[in-house]
């Protein structure tokens, strides 16, 4: 079923996608921005900003990895 596979590859294309934009894009502008404004404790606070960005995007992993196990083992059902 090619609709299986597109799904699994949309999963799998968001998982990837979200982490490389945390952390290629988020972390590096959260960091520099925030060291910026405050050079005494901004970089423990966008260590703790980017810590709790992370933590919700982990829930997004996890339900993407959770469905994307729930696509392979429909496609296994399902056979070529």
């Amino acid at each position: 079923m090619a609709w299986l596979r597109f799904f699994a590859l949309t999963m799998l294309a968001l998982w990837i996608g979200g982490l490389a934009m945390l952390g290629g894009v988020a972390a590096p502008v959260m960091f520099a921005v925030l060291e910026a404004n405050d050079p005494a404790g901004g970089r423990t606070l966008a260590a703790t900003v980017f810590g709790a960005v992370f933590q919700r995007f982990q829930i997004v992993a996890l339900v993407l990895g959770g469905l994307l196990l729930v696509v392979f083992v429909a496609r296994v059902a399902v056979g070529p």
